[in-house]
């Protein structure tokens, strides 16, 4: 049951742990050598390509052996190595138990990357494998996202029943707000960046006022009651009629069309009210920007921001589950972990001195408050044990 961070090769150190641990992990995250063939890091990333994939495979065979049967691996690489990876992956885990190719957004097209022929390079992938798919709990994540100017519409009358209702147009009720008549004078009011303050303020009003805002959308599957309804208010103009769905809820036609609250789409993401949106295979809302001192270490090249393993982390496990890395690096999975109050297995062959996982996660015990510390309400504490093999 303790927190583990094991110093020396991680294939030996699998092999150590592997009968005590089988069966028994429900998240794996590696960050392995992607193979770049590039000098600059402290571990290998120069193999040939049948060195890489036997080197890669004679560690996932094993790494498979730890998962239990509703666990999942999480594999991050870079494009040079993604399609051999994808292949040796299938035979590993079987085609029928990956999950997803997610591709994340890890830098922006400046500097020197910008005298690179063809687009720029600004994107990582993570393979997304379970050991069985049928046994995962998939759960559903959501993201911040900006206001939908489809909703655009405000109902007055909320109070009252919904076949009174009255739809007012939300740029209506901003500039009625603001003493405005219209967009020449709203230019005149708020100067060159008019539009830009309406639609902040639009924004805003219906995050305050989400119940009551809605937009007009085509239904789903619609039934053939909602059918008929959306035929009769298509003559009957803005007149709301409500039906009652199969799970007791009710729906509203107006206009031949359904309303969709603007309140659906809005959550408590790290504390704050956002407008949300589910998540998908494309992460560009993860920065990267100043994580080089996250959990007091550095580590030049290579190191991932705790969001991310915050996020990966949540998609795949629970409190208590036990996380394993076995290319632990500067010890991000393990402070992410640790701060998320889960068991965790860490392996790593280099020592990097005072930025090494091990101070990191001393850093962590003794309150470190960067990286996801504050969204998880991080208050330290915790201990783990670090072995030499």
């Amino acid at each position: 049951t303790d927190n583990l961070v094991i110093k020396g090769n991680n294939l030996i150190a699998l092999h150590t742990i592997k009968e005590k641990f089988a069966g028994k992990v429900k998240l794996i995250y590696i960050d392995p050598p992607y193979n770049t063939e590039s000098l600059k890091f402290a571990y290998n990333d120069k193999f040939d390509q049948a060195t890489w994939l036997t080197f890669m495979k004679n560690r996932l065979d094993v790494a498979k052996d730890f998962l239990r049967d509703d666990g999942a691996i999480f594999i991050h690489i870079d494009y040079k190595q993604l399609f051999n990876l994808k292949v040796l992956c299938d035979s590993i885990f079987k085609k029928e138990n990956f999950i997803q190719l997610i591709s994340v957004k890890t830098s922006s097209p400046a500097g020197f990357k910008t005298f690179n022929a063809g687009p720029i390079d600004v994107t990582e992938y993570i393979l997304f494998y379970t050991k069985n798919k049928k046994s995962f709990n998939f759960k559903k994540q959501y993201v911040k996202t900006k206001y939908d100017p489809n909703y655009k519409y405000f109902i007055e009358n909320f109070e009252q029943d919904s076949a009174k209702w009255v739809l007012k147009s939300i740029n209506d009720c901003i500039y009625e707000e603001n003493g405005i008549i219209d967009d020449k004078e709203a230019k005149l009011k708020w100067g060159t960046h008019w539009k830009v303050i309406k639609e902040q303020l639009i924004a805003d009003f219906a995050l305050k006022n989400k119940d009551k805002v809605a937009s007009i959308r085509d239904p789903q599957k619609p039934s053939e009651k909602v059918n008929q309804l959306m035929i009769l208010t298509k003559t009957d103009r803005n007149k709301v009629y409500s039906y009652q769905r199969e799970d007791g809820s009710f729906g509203y036609i107006i206009n031949g069309g359904a309303l969709a609250f603007y309140g659906n789409k809005v959550r408590s993401i790290d504390g704050k009210e956002t407008p949300t949106e589910l998540l998908t295979d494309f992460w560009s809302d993860l920065s990267w920007d100043g994580i080089a001192g996250e959990g007091g270490v550095k580590l030049k090249n290579g190191k991932k921001p705790e969001a991310l393993l915050r996020r990966i982390i949540e998609l795949g496990s629970e409190p208590n589950d036990i996380i394993l890395d076995y290319h632990l690096g500067s010890g991000t999975t393990c402070a992410a972990a640790h701060k998320m109050r889960r068991q965790y297995i860490g392996i790593e062959q280099l020592d990097y001195d005072d930025n090494d996982s091990i101070e990191r996660l001393k850093n962590v015990i003794n309150n470190d408050l960067s990286g996801i510390s504050k969204f998880v309400n991080w208050q330290s504490g915790g201990e783990f044990i670090s072995i030499k093999l």
